[in-house]
């Protein structure tokens, strides 16, 4: 139950990136495109949570919040950086990265240690992502190193996944203190209104842009795809191993090659569909 849930958290968060990048391409407030989509999939998990009820929440709760709330900050920033600058079906699949950082984050924070099979599926993840960045058959493997680090995006999203590797964390505590609804509830709503009190820090015309009436239907479509996936991740964490959660949601990579290659009709497609097989043979040893 765990694997169909974190798949269904990477179609919802892949299924985001094309309008991440319609609207960061029209230079909208990224605070605003952040916090809208906190506040907004908050607003809807909410009503669940009144439909439901409010679960009782255990010690810790608000530590893992404010933890995974800090984090998220500067990886929101980063990641739409990183969307903004280079082409999704390379940056999203590095944040297959997460799971490599993971195995050593859960573990001091969690006491949680993945299988040797899980093990060699999480680094055929990270080889996929690898994969994705060839240009060219017989492309040298320094050459690609070199192009991932003096490329901004790269090193944005990177950065990103190791920030995820720790929040993922705070994010299970939340979930297991209370409610995986209820949790992510409060982070979503909590996140948003501080990405919104924060939106001042870039030009005061890109605010007004952000909130225009062309642009107000991708901000909720947005929320609403985050709603489910949170929704589904968070699940997930409760079920297995932050890693292995980690790792399976990173199958959103195969998602963006495909809204990179059709939609955004970006380069290079061959080698980031065998980069994308590679890592679903990865994340199908999990299963085991």
């Amino acid at each position: 139950m765990w694997l169909v849930l974190a798949l269904v958290a990477a179609f919802f968060t892949a299924s985001r990136d094309p309008i991440y990048k319609k609207l960061l391409t029209a230079d909208i407030n990224l605070y605003v495109l952040g916090g809208m989509q906190f506040i907004i999939a908050g607003i809807l998990l909410g009503i669940v949570v009144v439909i439901t009820g409010i679960p009782p929440v255990e010690s810790g709760f608000v530590v893992a919040v404010c933890g995974t709330v800090i984090l998220n900050i500067f990886a929101v920033w980063l990641h739409f950086r990183a969307i903004k600058l280079g082409d999704i079906s390379i940056v999203s699949p590095l944040l297959s990265l997460t799971p490599v950082f993971a195995i050593g984050t859960s573990f001091i924070m969690l006491g949680e240690m993945p299988t040797a099979l899980g093990i060699c599926g999480i680094f055929l993840v990270v080889l996929g992502s690898y994969v994705l960045q060839w240009h060219s058959q017989g492309e040298s493997p320094i050459k690609i190193l070199r192009r991932m680090r003096q490329n901004k995006a790269t090193l944005y999203i990177i950065a990103v996944a190791a920030l995820f590797s720790i929040s993922a964390n705070f994010d299970k505590a939340a979930a297991t203190a209370a409610t995986p609804l209820f949790g992510s509830m409060v982070i979503d709503l909590t996140l948003g209104a501080a990405l919104i009190a924060l939106s001042p820090l870039e030009k005061r015309e890109s605010i007004k842009r952000s909130l225009s009436f062309s642009t107000v239907p991708w901000l909720a479509a947005i929320g609403l795809l985050f709603a489910i996936g949170t929704w589904a991740q968070n699940t997930a964490l409760t079920l297995e191993i932050v890693p292995y959660v980690n790792a399976a949601t990173r199958s959103s990579a195969i998602v963006s090659v495909l809204y990179g290659a059709y939609i955004l009709r970006e380069g290079h497609v061959k080698w980031r569909f065998l980069g994308a097989i590679i890592m679903l043979i990865g994340i199908s040893l999990f299963a085991f």
